[in-house]
């Protein structure tokens, strides 16, 4: 009885090690493995980027257009308070120049008349003084006419101050 028997038996181990070693400033990214492939994603950001800086271009045209209105509307408002101003003005010194005028005219008619009235009344004393035949009859007309004369300048006068003092 006997037999034979034989067994063997083989292991075989293989271990691979990866050493991965950081080595300078890897900006906080470390990848491991070998051959791997990479993708870099910025998620949108750049179109959103360029989505912004066209709305900024366009909100500061438009900030641009709304002073320019502005300025241009401060612009003819002033063009036309000054205008107004100047019409307003002329129209004032139109009214002014026509009262003047018109009490020129009327000191010039009171004056003219003022003098008629002053001749009559030299006229009269004359004709008295010619009448009267007594002593000392000329030296009279002389006196009177210088009375007369005195009241005239002094009524005219005072015609004038009275129509200044009115202005």
């Amino acid at each position: 009885m006997g037999g034979h028997s034989k067994s063997s038996s083989a292991s075989t181990q293989n271990t691979t090690t990866y050493n991965i070693a950081a080595d300078g400033d890897n900006k906080g990214v470390m990848v491991g493995g070998n051959n791997n492939t990479i993708t870099y994603s910025d998620q949108g950001a750049i179109d959103a980027a360029g989505k912004m800086a066209s709305q900024a271009f366009q909100t500061t045209q438009s900030a641009i257009d709304a002073v320019k209105d502005s300025q241009d509307n401060a612009l003819d408002f002033g063009k036309y308070s000054l205008n107004s101003a100047l019409d307003y003005g002329e129209d004032a010194l139109k009214q002014v120049t026509s009262s003047n005028q018109q009490a020129l005219q009327m000191m010039q008619a009171l004056q003219g008349q003022q003098t008629a009235n002053s001749a009559q009344q030299i006229q009269a004393l004359n004709n008295l003084a010619k009448s009267q035949s007594t002593d000392g009859g000329t030296e009279l007309l002389s006196t009177v006419k210088q009375i007369v004369l005195i009241l005239s300048i002094v009524a005219g006068g005072s015609v004038v101050i009275s129509m200044w003092g009115r202005k």
